[in-house]
């Protein structure tokens, strides 16, 4: 009898469980969000789980959304620029809004256009095996989403074809999961190119509104209605929309620059515990810009953000004690923070690290093995920096062998990125055959690529090819012009070479008191050579034309590339 009453009691106890874990999971906020969707013909499209994290994709011809149920919210997806919204009602009211104010806009046979790449771009996702992933990134990593779907309108207005920009974003997706910053910066660096690129063509700037149209009136990736939403998120709590409208003031971005309102929109949301509103707000704090300059207060704002786990805050962190700016140096704390951000996978720091061994900083000896460890961490991320160095070690042997090879190989990485000083060590490996073949005119145009950025070294060598006619036509007006553009940013062998140009007449009238003063500030550079060429400039000039030509040292200034 016990016995029965023991099994009565237990199918009882397991059915109120089960009928308790039931209504539990419908209770659930997103499942509310789910049937109040179904409800309004949103049809579920996919699923994805990972540890952390669960989202539903749902679709309505033309429109696309996500419900995470971390969030509990809802992201649109498409076909405007990502947008949260707390509930399917509040989402519905704005396409209302929005489809009214299309009606009063005539769709652009650009804008059908942008469509049709938007449905190709998909389906070459979706053709790699990438689509569920893409959603899954989108839907749960809102800037993600954001900086993805600005390359994709950035790479249609600079006329990029759906799968060039399909493969940086397979690319961005397959760095993910190792570091979110360092895919959410390959989005935006390829997001300003694209830009760049589309301005050449004349495509308004670059800049684009919400639809992904062109609009001289626009100056931020928001449109006014995209702007008034942010500002009403803002003032119902929404500490990422407090945070956007902090930035937008303080930048003067869709908005007049204002600082207070920056001030107290980015407060409200780092009160919150917004971690990216916190480091703005350090970062005003400790320029001054806006507000009275405080290094207690910015302190106080990156250690907040740091211990939630900003790694650029913890860099930034780093920085600070490693030099005492602001408060007492302290090594073993700047290590501390630049291994924490290492440990998350930022590849600023890391590259940071390396930095520290490589240069034996904060009492460490110098160990190149160790500081190649760290490099490599932040290169195989695609750090132009980090690529930079271990270029630079390869080819000076330090840590290992020197390797010209190994050399080239990471300066090529660097330039492939577009960065000037791979470009300008690619230029000088071909120019000397280290590593790869000699060839003059290989090296010249790296040399031009990276002097069309402003790099002043670059600008230099560029230089002597046209004064040497090597690989280009023997050209001294030329050769003159890059040759200032150099020296006005400081480069003391471009100060010297122009210096000469000067005293021969090369190219320009002769001239020994603007010989004098370029050859003069080279030597305050410590250009040994230039000091032998100094003394025989002034050997032809008069006293009063040397002092003269000092006056204009002591006078000039050196210029921003």
């Amino acid at each position: 009898m016990d016995f029965w009453l023991w099994l009565i009691g237990l199918i009882v106890v397991v059915g109120a469980y089960a009928l308790w874990s039931l209504w539990k999971a419908q209770a659930h906020p997103a499942q509310i969000l789910l049937r109040q969707a179904t409800s309004m013909n949103w049809v579920v499209a996919g699923e994805a789980k990972k540890t952390g994290y669960r989202i539903v994709r749902l679709t309505r011809e033309d429109e696309e959304a996500v419900i995470s149920y971390k969030t509990c919210d809802v992201l649109l997806i498409r076909p405007h620029l990502p947008l949260t919204f707390g509930d399917f009602i509040e989402l519905e009211r704005w396409l209302a809004l929005e489809e009214e104010r299309a009606e009063e806009e005539e769709e652009d046979e650009q804008l059908k256009e942008f469509r049709l790449f938007f449905r190709e771009f998909e389906r070459i996702i979706a053709l790699h095996g990438y689509f569920e992933e893409l959603m899954s990134a989108q839907g749960t990593d809102e800037q993600f989403s954001i900086a993805s779907m600005k390359l994709q309108r950035a790479g249609f207005f600079a006329r990029k074809t759906p799968d060039t920009v399909a493969a940086l974003v397979i690319k961005a997706l397959a760095q993910y999961d190792k570091s979110r910053e360092g895919s959410l910066e390959f989005l935006a660096k390829h997001e300003k190119d694209y830009q760049l690129e589309a301005a050449r063509h004349g495509d308004a700037s670059g800049e684009y509104n919400r639809a992904g149209k062109p609009t001289k009136d626009v100056v931020t990736p928001q449109d006014d209605a995209d702007m008034a939403r942010c500002r009403l998120l803002a003032e119902q709590g929404n500490s990422t929309a407090q945070s956007m409208l902090g930035v937008f003031y303080a930048s003067g971005d869709g908005v007049p620059q204002n600082y207070a309102e920056a001030l107290k929109w980015l407060r409200l949301a780092a009160d919150q515990g917004d971690a990216n509103a916190q480091v703005f707000l350090a970062s005003m704090y400790k320029s001054g810009e806006g507000v009275p300059q405080n290094d207690a207060e910015a302190l106080k704002w990156y250690r907040l953000a740091a211990d939630q786990g900003n790694a650029h805050a913890q860099v930034l962190l780093g920085m600070i004690y490693g030099s005492g700016d602001g408060v007492i140096q302290n090594d073993a704390e700047a290590l501390t923070w630049f291994r924490l951000a290492s440990d998350q996978g930022d590849a600023s720091a890391q590259s940071m690290l390396g930095k520290v061994f490589a240069e034996g900083w904060y009492s460490h000896r110098r160990d190149y093995v160790e500081a190649k460890k760290w490099y490599h961490l932040a290169a195989d991320q695609g750090d132009a920096t980090a690529q930079i160095t271990l270029g630079g070690m390869s080819y000076l042997g330090r840590g290992a062998p020197q390797d010209y090879a190994e050399a080239a190989k990471w300066y090529r990485l660097a330039a492939d990125q577009g960065n000037a000083d791979g470009l300008r060590m690619l230029g000088t490996l071909h120019d000397k055959g280290h590593g790869v073949p000699q060839d003059d005119a290989e090296a010249t145009r790296y040399f031009r690529l990276a002097a069309d950025q402003g790099d002043a070294s670059a600008q230099y060598l560029l230089g002597t090819k046209y004064q040497q006619g090597q690989s280009v036509p023997q050209n001294y007006a030329e050769a003159l012009k890059l040759y200032r553009l150099a020296a006005d940013q400081g480069e003391r062998h471009a100060q010297l070479a122009l210096g000469l140009m000067y005293a021969n007449g090369r190219g320009v009238l002769q001239d020994y008191i603007q010989a004098y003063k370029w050859c003069s500030l080279s030597v305050a550079q410590d250009n040994q050579i230039a000091e032998k060429f100094l003394e025989i400039v002034s050997s032809r000039m008069t006293p009063a034309q040397i002092a003269e030509a000092r006056k204009l040292a002591r006078e000039w200034k050196p210029t921003a590339k």
